[in-house]
C-alpha cells in the first residue's frame, strides 16, 4: 500500500478525510497504470502467439477460427486485441507475411511457383499468381527473373 499508508497509520491523530482521499486517489492511479501496462503486455503476448501460430501453420491454410481456437479466445475478441496491439488486422498480417515469404522463396530457392503457392497455404496456384501480381506488379516468374 506504500509508505504513505504506513505514515497514515502512525499519525492517526492527523488523519483527515482529505488526506485519506488523496492517498486513495494516488493508490488508484498507480493501480490503473500497472493494470494498463499489464493489459498491453498481455495483448502483445497474445499477438506474438498469433504470429507464431501463423508462421508454423501457414501451409495448412489457416483461418481466424483456427488461430482463435489455438489461443483460446473468441475470434472477434482476438481480432480486436490483435488490432490494438499490432495496429493491423490478422488478415493484413497474413497477407503481408505470405507476400514477404513468397518473395524470399523466389529469390533464394529453386522451388517451383506451385510449390511456393502450396507452401504458403494457397489452394490454387493461379490464385497465388494473381495475388502476387497485384501486390508486386509482376508475376512470380517475372519477379524471379529480375
Amino acid at each position: 500500500m506504500g509508505e504513505e499508508f504506513d505514515l497514515l497509520l502512525r499519525k492517526k491523530g492527523h488523519l483527515s478525510r482529505q488526506r485519506i482521499f488523496d492517498w486513495a486517489t494516488k493508490i488508484i492511479d498507480v493501480m490503473r497504470t500497472m493494470s494498463s501496462s499489464q493489459d498491453e503486455n498481455t495483448q502483445l503476448q497474445i499477438a506474438m502467439k498469433v504470429r507464431t501460430y501463423i508462421h508454423e501453420h501457414l501451409a495448412e491454410g489457416i483461418s481466424l477460427q483456427m488461430i482463435a481456437d489455438h489461443v483460446g479466445l473468441h475470434p472477434v475478441y482476438l481480432s480486436k486485441i490483435y488490432k490494438t496491439a499490432m495496429d493491423e488486422t490478422i488478415g493484413d498480417y497474413i497477407y503481408r507475411y505470405r507476400m514477404d515469404r513468397a518473395a524470399h522463396l523466389l529469390r533464394n530457392t529453386d522451388m517451383k511457383v506451385a510449390e511456393i503457392s502450396s507452401h504458403l497455404g494457397y489452394l490454387a496456384t493461379p490464385h497465388f499468381i494473381k495475388i502476387f501480381k497485384k501486390h508486386y506488379g509482376m508475376t512470380p516468374q517475372e519477379y524471379r527473373g529480375r
